[in-house]
């Protein structure tokens, strides 16, 4: 009977042991799942970070490329109207000029 007892001990014991580490690897595996997620996160935060920053660049990029688009149209705009205002002075002095010979003759 005594040997009984001591195998159900024993038994016991190797059940608590069991149990012990089980505990142990469901502590791991949650610390080591908390640790994965805190990489996923980092590395989430940094892939946003970084197309953020992309999206930014290439957001300039265009503003650039349009700013100089308006400034090139507004450069050939002013260059029509100057030869314009040149021709209309032209226009203006010939005309002044044949007003002038019409009244002196």
């Amino acid at each position: 009977m005594v040997d009984v007892v001591q195998e159900v001990q024993d038994a016991e014991e190797k059940a608590d042991e069991i149990i012990e580490e089980a505990r142990e690897d469901a502590k791991k595996t949650v610390k080591d799942a908390e640790d994965e997620a805190e990489d996923i996160i980092t590395r989430a935060e940094s892939e946003a970070k970084e197309e953020k920053y992309d999206r930014l660049e290439r957001f300039k990029e265009d503003v650039n490329d349009q700013r100089e688009d308006i400034l090139d149209e507004a450069g050939e705009e002013a260059e029509d109207i100057r030869n314009q205002a040149s021709k209309n002075r032209e226009d203006a002095l010939e005309f002044l000029e044949d007003s002038f010979d019409q009244q002196f003759q």
